[in-house]
């Protein structure tokens, strides 16, 4: 009778596992993106930025060649081959001007990383825009200015470092930049709609002044 009770149970529980299991919807896999901006340990940055008076709610570089030193960070998961599809990954710079900068980390045709100037955002979504300058690029920013590709990435979370290190800010315009990190499909993203973006985020960084003036200078020098 005891033994009965206990096969009895026993079918039951995996009766209920294999019920439970049938109705579980598999989790959207965590694509993740996280960006930001930070001073070199033991840097003329990091110095200045410990100086009382001095802005703390944003990065701020003086337009100092001695203290220009900010290091961007991204950390990144476009997917895994094995449990989601891998997705695109975009880096955008907004001027305080509204100018956005593409950063395409791996160009078929050129070495190292390559930055491209869109006027708006209307032009990033444009598919087949008309270029006033030889700096915009005749093509879509979708398929042609990832950070990286889905081809070429392999996989899991990455954390890299943009532009190799620090960035140079002379010749910047002065006030408040964006940085963005976005992850997305690239046969149907829309810069100007978050919903189209599984994963996204933004920093910023003061330049010389929270906006640009019309007392020379205006970019950092």
């Amino acid at each position: 009778m005891q033994r009965r009770i206990i096969v009895l149970a026993a079918s039951t529980v995996l009766g209920c596992a294999s019920a439970l299991a049938a109705g579980t919807t598999p989790l959207p896999y965590a694509y993740s993106a996280s960006i930001a901006v930070s001073v070199p340990k033991n840097s003329a940055g990091e110095a200045n930025a410990k100086l009382k008076g001095q802005p703390t709610a944003t990065r701020f570089t003086p337009c100092n060649s001695g203290k220009d030193q900010l290091l961007f960070t991204l950390k990144y998961d476009a997917g895994k081959d094995s449990t989601s599809p891998i997705l695109d990954t975009y880096v955008l710079f907004r001027s305080p001007g509204g100018v956005f900068f593409t950063l395409a980390r791996q160009q078929s045709n050129a070495i190292g990383p390559v930055m491209r100037m869109y006027p708006t955002v209307a032009a990033l979504d444009d598919p087949d825009p008309a270029p006033p300058s030889p700096d915009v690029p005749p093509n879509p920013v979708a398929a042609t200015q990832t950070y990286t590709a889905a081809a070429n990435y392999l996989g899991g979370l990455k954390n890299e470092a943009l532009l190799g290190g620090e960035l140079a800010l002379e010749g910047l315009e002065e006030g408040v930049w964006m940085v963005s990190a976005i992850v997305a499909d690239s046969a149907s993203v829309k810069f100007g709609d978050p919903a189209t973006w599984k994963a996204w985020d933004t920093a910023t960084f003061m330049v010389g002044k929270p906006w640009t003036g019309t007392t020379p200078p205006t970019t950092c020098n």
